[in-house]
């Protein structure tokens, strides 16, 4: 199958180094575009709000970097960051690709354990059942 459009979710991991590898792997000859897709979720505390990751800014660094080595690889690429406050990070992953027309989006399994996924929902978990098109997981590296 040929996808003209895929979104591609990652939080900076290595699943989510995976998933940027699996969609370009994906994307190959049929010359798809790649969206990169990244969620910086804030918390609010006493002075403000800050982001969940404390090295949020070397997870968009890092992420810059990827698709800037796409694009060297001659992939069309380009990256948006989402910034959410309240509500699940899945729902900007979903409303990208719905605003776009996306006809896969990729993404790694989560960075939580199980028990924190149920408690607090996954995010994959999430985009499979709100998304508007495909969700292609790539799990994480056997250990």
């Amino acid at each position: 199958m040929s996808y003209r459009t895929i979104v591609v979710a990652t939080d900076g991991s290595e699943t989510g180094d995976r998933a940027i590898s699996t969609a370009r792997s994906l994307a190959g000859e049929a010359k798809s575009r790649l969206v990169v897709v990244h969620v910086n979720q804030m918390m609010a505390g006493r002075r403000g709000r800050f982001p969940v990751y404390p090295n949020e800014e070397e997870l968009q660094d890092k992420i810059r970097h990827q698709v800037r080595g796409l694009k060297l690889d001659g992939v069309e690429a380009e990256l948006k960051v989402h910034r959410v406050s309240n509500g699940h990070p899945a729902r900007p992953i979903a409303d990208a690709a719905r605003a776009i027309k996306a006809d896969l989006i990729v993404t790694g399994t989560s960075r939580r354990g199980r028990l924190a996924g149920l408690l607090f929902g996954g995010v994959t978990q999430e985009l499979i059942r709100i998304a508007s098109c495909p969700v292609l997981t790539v799990p994480r590296p056997a250990r």
